[in-house]
């Protein structure tokens, strides 16, 4: 069997055809590497495909491959470790209903030591949301990535999220046209007393936390969104010792390809986002925080760098030993 790469799609340069000898059915898998070029018009963060013939004796079949240009960098982030528990970071916000106290900073059961964003599962009905500050996305593929721990009494109590589109209501996630790459909802949430009626979402325990991707509906790029995450409790059943946990919350919507100049390198220092521009960036080592304002779309984000007992470790071409840790250039 062969399989030739097609010059179709504006590809550039694509490799020879490939032999994968003869393969017999239920036979291990070969594999073949096959080269080309981007077309110079690709537009970053669009997809493209690939092409192939397959030839099997008299047979020919086509197959096709597709792959997304560039990836897509980080515009927001928050691991709720840089402020005080109970106190909420700068721009977020709790809001409640009935007797459910609303979301606080906790410093139990964090994904990422020392806090997380936690609102408990208690007997009284009520319901507690979760807000982020406004994020601007510039990418029609951007997601929304977070860990999520959960343990609530199910099917009566549990927790969903929702989105806010240039300032409109907001809505679920699913229904405003997202969808979960990983982590989705688990069940349908539904009790006579639950204030939010019958919903999909997570309820139950998730024995743990779960990595949660969320792809962005298509209406949000270009657009300011913010995230809402809404927890209801029934109160009828007694409470469980849990309820949900929020931390590592990250919005990747920048899309990136190569900016390298002729050394493969980028050509301005500081440029974070890379768009040829050399970005703002502040380091308060008080917090171990990076500060970033990027010239692409304005965006701001945070980033913790290290923690407490931390190696320093020296960089260079060959591995060195630096106390218990190692490092590489």
């Amino acid at each position: 069997m062969t399989a030739t790469l097609q010059a179709t799609g504006g590809l550039v340069n694509p490799s020879t055809a490939q032999s994968y000898g003869t393969l017999p059915p239920g036979g291990a898998a070969v594999s073949r590497e096959f080269t080309f070029r981007v077309p110079a018009n690709a537009t970053c963060s669009n997809e493209i495909t690939l092409t192939f013939v397959v030839t099997d004796g008299a047979q020919t079949a086509r197959t096709f491959k597709t792959y997304r240009l560039g990836f897509l960098q980080s515009v927001f982030s928050e691991n709720f470790d840089a402020v005080t528990p109970p106190a909420l970071p700068m721009g977020w916000a709790s809001a409640q209903n009935g007797a459910n106290p609303g979301w606080i900073t906790f410093p139990a059961n964090p994904s990422s030591v020392p806090n997380s964003a936690f609102s408990p599962d208690l007997a009284p009905a009520g319901i507690a949301d979760l807000t982020t500050p406004a994020v601007n996305v510039a990418s029609p593929t951007a997601t929304l990535d977070f860990k999520l721990q959960y343990n609530t009494d199910s099917p009566s109590d549990g927790a969903f999220l929702e989105i806010s589109i240039a300032g409109g209501d907001f809505q679920d996630i699913v229904a405003a046209g997202g969808s979960f790459v990983s982590g989705g909802y688990n069940n349908y949430i539904y009790a006579f007393n639950n204030p939010l009626g019958v919903y999909p979402g997570w309820t139950g325990n998730s024995n743990g936390y779960t990595n949660v991707s969320v792809q962005l509906p298509a209406s949000a790029n270009g657009s300011s969104v913010r995230f809402r995450w809404r927890n209801g409790q029934d109160g009828v059943f007694a409470p469980d010792d849990g309820g949900i946990n929020i931390d590592d919350v990250v919005v990747n919507s920048i899309p990136v390809c190569s900016t390298a100049g002729a050394s493969g390198q980028s050509n301005n220092r500081g440029d974070f986002d890379g768009d040829g521009k050399s970005d703002l960036a502040v380091f308060r080592p008080s917090t171990n925080i990076w500060y970033q304002l990027l010239s692409l779309n304005n965006a701001f984000s945070a980033y913790q760098f290290g923690a407490a007992g931390d190696l320093n470790c020296y960089l260079t071409e060959r591995f060195r030993r630096a106390g218990s840790c190692f490092a590489k250039h």
